[in-house]
């Protein structure tokens, strides 16, 4: 129901990479953000400056709105140690940044948001002064966007606060949380145990995630309310549904990041077609996978021996044609987030393909056999199986839409 001017809501959003930066850090909350200004609620957004000389965000124009303001800021860290170049002087400079940022850094310094906090409370004090604003959300990695957020609340206790878990903290895989030393973690975990102690509500879009984040606030009392606020996708905002495909190939697509740890699955994928190919020379060339992703560089030349297996530059929303011309759809996931059905999984669902999985076994590839809406084939057998099946269960999907989703979080908000 849409907000009447006497119930007009202001809200803050502190997402790092807000569209228009590119990056899925901001993808999540580009559709929030929309379905909560199309309700009538002001959406103002504290993001990071984007980068120069790169490609805006395919969701940009989710966030074109007159309920939507934006606010960017500058960036904490130079663009040499956040985003290395590939030259012998970029290097040189990563490292001696780095250097210097372990020296007076506590934590993590792989954190974005390192030395954002002035900044930040400066912006978010002009947004409450001049607006009646009820709620803060601050959606993280990075991190630290969640501890400088709670520090700021902890002056202004009429304001709802809401901590926003896109990937776990203490836990995590990446981030360079794995190589902290004991004294350094202890510093991360103070931060979060502030966050939890500061936050009336804490959103992630996995209930795993969310009991993971709560045993770890176990260790400091905590008080907020964990919510499971799941991705979703937008129905609207997706092409209509064709189907093109010709049974000359069988066509595999995969659209989006190449999660740190991947190589593995995708050379355990490239064995997987050395023995399609001993065993069946000619299903083996009519197999082709397509891989649409940011990250395509880092596998370019990676597989000479199989054409079939293509790493290509991301073509937007034309990604969902080409899944539609396919014969199935690939989820392709690492080991720490082999449990986690990203934002990805419910639209490429919605194109009503089989799913390829290419990943660890975890929750993400029990759910999809269990319902018969894809396999993870690790076999040239289970292969073949999977290419020459011709029926696949389909799946009820509207609860996982934005008009869903969306709901429950504005029944959230204060």
């Amino acid at each position: 129901m849409l907000l009447t001017m006497n119930e007009e809501k202001h809200i803050i959003l502190v997402n790092f990479d807000f569209p228009p930066n590119e990056g899925i850090g901001g993808r999540r909350w580009a559709k929030f953000a929309r379905y909560l200004a199309d309700q009538g609620v002001k959406v103002h957004v504290i993001k990071a400056k984007e980068l120069p000389n790169r490609p805006p965000s395919v969701w940009s124009k989710d966030v074109k709105h007159e309920n939507i303001a934006i606010t960017s800021l500058s960036r904490p860290l130079p663009q040499y140690f956040t985003h290395p170049g590939k030259n012998i002087w970029d290097k040189i400079r990563f490292h001696l940044y780095k250097r210097t940022l372990r020296k007076r850094s506590l934590g993590t310094i792989y954190d974005q948001a390192i030395d954002w906090e002035a900044p930040l409370h400066s912006a978010l004090e002009k947004l409450v002064k001049t607006h009646p604003v009820s709620t803060i959300i601050a959606s993280g990695a990075p991190f630290n966007l969640l501890y400088y957020t709670a520090n700021f609340v902890a002056s202004h206790p009429k304001i709802q606060f809401i901590a926003d878990y896109r990937d776990p903290w203490i836990s995590a895989r990446n981030y360079g949380m794995p190589e902290l030393n004991d004294a350094q973690l202890a510093h991360e975990i103070d931060k979060q145990n502030r966050v939890l102690e500061l936050a009336d509500i804490v959103t992630s879009p996995y209930e795993k995630l969310s009991l993971r984040i709560k045993e770890e606030g176990k260790r400091k009392s905590a008080k907020p309310q964990f919510v499971e606020l799941g991705h979703c996708f937008d129905q609207e905002q997706l092409p209509p549904l064709t189907n093109t495909h010709e049974d000359k190939t069988f066509t595999l697509v995969y659209g989006g990041a190449l999660y740190q740890g991947i190589e593995t699955y995708f050379d355990q994928l490239s064995e997987l077609l050395d023995a399609l190919k001993e065993d069946d020379s000619r299903m083996y060339e009519q197999v082709h996978f397509k891989i649409y992703s940011s990250d395509f560089e880092r596998f370019l030349g990676r597989y000479p021996k199989h054409a079939q297996l293509e790493f290509l530059a991301p073509i937007g929303s034309q990604l969902f044609t080409e899944i539609d011309r396919s014969s199935a759809a690939i989820i392709a996931l690492s080991e720490h987030n082999k449990d986690f059905k990203t934002t990805k999984f419910y639209e490429f669902l919605s194109r009503k393909k089989p799913i390829f999985y290419l990943g660890p076994q975890g929750e993400v590839a029990q759910f999809l056999e269990q319902n018969n809406l894809g396999a993870h084939s690790q076999t040239v057998s289970e292969f073949k199986a999977f290419i020459q099946r011709d029926t696949w269960g389909e799946m009820d999907l509207s609860e996982h839409e934005l008009h869903h989703r969306g709901a429950n979080l504005l029944s959230y908000l204060r």
